[in-house]
């Protein structure tokens, strides 16, 4: 064992090291790598230690294990040496690892640790972890090592602590951050992609209200028309911002079902066809009749009136929108909803699917006075991800846009489950 000037100076040197890491995976192995060098052990293990589900799991080793420490299997009722220095909050001697109350001898075959000396990490309360200084001969710990240990041990856990302290600020800076942004585009749908349309509407019924008597038959069919327009779009954007605010409020359930994806898609054209043919535009369903997902039926529903919502919107009267859906692996089935409309360029691309992006207004005459949040991609793509899916765009302008995402496919189990609902 190192003297005891050696020993403290070392220990200097590898807090400020530690302190400069800011990955905690990082610093346990550099920890790991300079406690070996300090206590002259034949290797050294370090772990944490899950207090919820009292688990031990292993995050870093060196020495004769090398990097290498992964508890192969823990039956039930076998004891860690981590959980017997956690429950007993102060460091345990184990000279012969197979003969000790404090680890199941089943686990320690599976390393080469003839002695082992465990030091628990907790700092005010909090169980952090333990250190495992092992041997791979027959061991008797002095008081010195013993001494040592602990020392090494308690800064060890402070640094830890402090440095899971530091990871989780940031973390909440982040998150900090990420709630801003939201609330900034909030503010902004509701100032500005909000209020114009209401604008419009407001003009066009009080154009109604004073011109009535002087209006063709044709022209009041014409701005009612422009009036149930508007209003469709206002209320399809407020749809998306009730939606968006529960999805953030953790107020929306996540239910999976098998789903008949042909059955979902036809009924949720059927929402959009009188928009379709005010517009002159014919939608598609191209996916094979039997084709099943298992998702949640409301969150599709929306996703996919979206997606449509919005190929109508940038798509020119006489175009062509289409439905379509394959089984793209095993476990995979891979949807398609394209358009012949405007298309977008590669810097509108890169926005999709960002709620603090702020997506580029289309100019052709057809969409103007419509809202663009781009809030309905937003909850899209979080609808995607509760499945576990990817999503995606393809496009260029004057060529269209084809949007991709992926659904888990309805499996033997689902289908068989007596409590599952086949719904369309």
């Amino acid at each position: 064992m190192a003297s005891r000037e050696r020993f403290l100076s070392h220990l200097i040197e590898i807090t400020r090291l530690a302190l400069t890491q800011s990955s905690i995976p990082d610093l346990f192995q550099l920890l790991a790598n300079h406690m070996h060098k300090l206590l002259l052990s034949d290797m050294i293990y370090i772990t944490i230690w899950d207090e919820e589900n009292q688990k031990t799991i292993p995050i870093a080793a060196t020495g004769a294990v090398g990097k290498k420490y992964a508890i192969s299997e823990i039956r039930p009722g076998e004891v860690t040496m981590t959980a017997s220095v956690i429950k007993a909050g102060k460091p345990l001697v184990a000279e012969d690892v197979f003969n000790t109350p404090y680890l199941s001898p089943h686990i320690a075959q599976q390393f080469p640790t003839k002695s082992m000396l465990g030091l628990p990490l907790i700092v005010d309360d909090e169980k952090l972890g333990a250190v495992l200084i092992g041997y791979s001969e027959p061991h008797k710990f002095t008081d010195e090592e013993l001494e040592f240990g602990i020392i090494a041990a308690n800064q060890i856990a402070l640094i830890v602590h402090k440095t899971k302290l530091l990871d989780q600020l940031f973390k909440n800076k982040e998150e900090l951050t990420r709630i801003n942004a939201e609330k900034d585009k909030l503010f902004s749908i509701i100032a500005h992609d909000l209020r114009s349309p209401f604008t419009a509407l407001l003009a066009l019924t009080r154009l109604i209200a004073d011109e009535s008597a002087r209006l063709s038959i044709e022209e009041i069919r014409e701005y009612a028309m422009s009036v149930d327009r508007s209003a469709r779009n206002v209320y399809k954007l407020l749809e998306n911002l009730l939606e968006w605010s529960q999805l953030q409020g953790g107020r929306v359930k996540f239910s999976p079902e098998c789903i008949f994806l042909k059955k979902l898609a036809e009924s949720c054209v059927r929402t959009y066809s009188d928009a379709a043919n005010q517009k002159n535009i014919f939608i598609q369903v191209n996916i094979p009749k039997n084709l099943m997902v298992y998702g949640d039926q409301r969150m599709l529903r929306s996703l996919v009136g979206n997606l449509i919502s919005n190929a109508l919107k940038f798509t020119p009267g006489g175009g062509i929108i289409s439905i379509s859906a394959e089984q793209s692996s095993k476990k995979k089935v891979l949807v398609k909803v394209s358009d012949t409309g405007f298309g977008m360029d590669q810097q509108t691309l890169k926005r999709l699917f960002k709620i603090d992006k702020k997506l580029h207004t289309s100019s052709h005459s057809e969409t103007t006075g419509e809202p663009s949040s781009g809030l309905g991609l937003v909850l899209c793509k979080e609808f995607i991800d509760k499945h576990k899916g990817k999503i995606w765009a393809e496009s260029a302008p004057g060529k269209g846009s084809a949007f991709f995402f992926t659904l888990p496919s309805a499996t033997i189990d689902c289908l068989e489950m007596k409590s599952a609902d086949i719904l369309y």
